[in-house]
């Protein structure tokens, strides 16, 4: 994408000009579009540097406040809502916490301490909130997997179960570990998949 970015940046300010010129000096009537397109060349040719300071300074802009915690959360939160990819969001935040979690407790660190070093390394904040909430249902007696099925849209009420049942039968490590597996699987098909899918879009 980056690259796309400085092709197409590098082709309207350097390349486009050279061609809309034969086209003024053709002297012929064109369409609105074509216009439109010798009117960004011309303006890109002399104004690049502008409009590269801006596009730089905006990204800088954009990129620190993403770092920041309440950036962090508002760009965690905008993932999970972005079509197509945030169902592979919720598969890799699935498979992190749920390989995690599965190895955290069959090294035998009790369940609440588990659940709270997995919020820290599961790598969104949204997730992180809901591991810490089932931290304290699990503290105060109650179950991680009825803080799950609050949280359809993060939690597949899928997973919710299989949790319930690793909780119920004393399996939760075995459990964690086929989920895991399963929505590794996942990942790689849909990463495929929209690899496949951008290359051409980007060509």
């Amino acid at each position: 994408l980056a690259v796309a970015g400085a092709i197409g940046f590098l082709v309207i300010t350097f390349i486009l000009p050279k061609i809309t010129g034969l086209i003024k000096e053709l002297d012929i009537s064109v369409p609105w579009y074509t216009t439109v397109l010798i009117s960004m060349s011309d303006f890109m040719n002399t104004y690049w540097w502008a409009v590269l300071i801006g596009v730089g300074g905006v990204g800088i802009g954009i990129y620190y406040y993403f770092k920041s915690e309440s950036g962090k959360h508002e760009w965690d939160i905008i993932v999970l809502h972005l079509p197509v990819f945030k169902t592979l969001a919720r598969n890799i935040y699935i498979t992190r916490f749920s390989e995690n979690l599965s190895a955290l407790m069959a090294g035998g660190i009790p369940v609440v301490r588990a659940l709270m070093i997995t919020s820290d390394v599961i790598g969104s904040t949204v997730y992180a909130q809901v591991m810490l909430k089932a931290a304290e249902e699990v503290k105060t007696g109650g179950a991680m997997s009825s803080v799950f099925q609050r949280y359809p849209s993060e939690i597949p009420p899928i997973v919710a179960q299989m949790v319930k049942i690793g909780e119920e039968t004393g399996t939760m490590a075995h459990v964690l570990e086929g989920i895991g597996r399963f929505y590794e699987q996942e990942v790689d098909v849909m990463t495929r998949n929209l690899t496949s899918l951008i290359e051409p879009i980007l060509i």
